[in-house]
């Protein structure tokens, strides 16, 4: 059974002009997308700037209702479900962004940061501080930066400090939004690689969005102008 199901995905934006800002047409961000993916699968999808990769992402993660179509996360359209429902569903679904800077508060400490997810969502009981030591060794930094601030660290660190964020609650989706395309070509293959090492100790079941080929290679499938790359090559 797929764990997600996109059904005719529709997202439109108006554009609007003149004194009184009347509609005066639409932006097709989206336009009759369907998919669906298993647990333990990796989805690429792949498309030039401005395609509409990061409004299907924010349409699967709820954060824009579709203008028409279905998101089914485990039996549940999204749309339908109220805030209480959305809060238990970001259990399941997590999200890592595309810049590791702008997405972490600088006033937090990574601590605060890892630990604010356990609290929103009442799973700070136990020993929240051992659990927040294994959560930032799992992704290959150490219990001594937690009392450090998002500036004091490098791309590829604050990346990974994204990534522990997004596994935390042990999520069985992620959606990766372009995770590597703002860190230096050294230090991409290592976050891929760590991406690809939680994926088969955890289960997790990716979304992969990215404007580079290269990067879905390592991918179990692609879509790429709506074919299929299955063993690392595009046919």
């Amino acid at each position: 059974m797929a764990i997600l199901e996109v059904k005719n995905l529709k997202k439109y934006f108006p554009v609007t002009g003149g004194v009184f800002l009347r509609r005066t047409g639409w932006v097709y961000a989206l336009d009759d997308v369907s998919f669906a993916l298993n647990k333990g699968e990796t989805l690429g999808i792949v498309g030039e700037s401005g395609c509409g990769k990061t409004t299907l992402a924010r349409c699967l993660m709820g954060l824009y209702d579709p203008s028409d179509g279905q998101v089914i996360i485990k039996n549940q359209v999204i749309s339908s479900l109220n805030s209480q429902q959305r809060k238990e569903l970001a259990l399941n679904l997590q999200m890592i962004f595309q810049d590791p800077f702008e997405s972490l508060d600088p006033r937090q400490t990574v601590k605060q940061i890892l630990e604010e997810k356990y609290i929103i969502h009442g799973k700070n009981s136990g020993n929240l501080d051992s659990t927040i030591n294994q959560l930032i060794k799992r992704v290959g930094l150490l219990p001594d930066m937690l009392s450090q601030f998002p500036h004091e660290f490098s791309g590829g660190q604050r990346q990974r400090i994204g990534i522990a964020r997004a596994i935390s609650l042990e999520p069985e989706i992620i959606v990766c939004d372009e995770p590597v395309s703002a860190l230096d070509v050294s230090v991409q293959s290592k976050i891929l690689n760590l991406l690809l090492e939680l994926q088969q100790t955890m289960g997790l079941t990716y979304i992969f969005i990215s404007h580079d080929l290269s990067t879905c290679f390592r991918q179990n499938r692609c879509h790429v102008s709506g074919k299929d790359c299955g063993n690392g090559r595009c046919r």
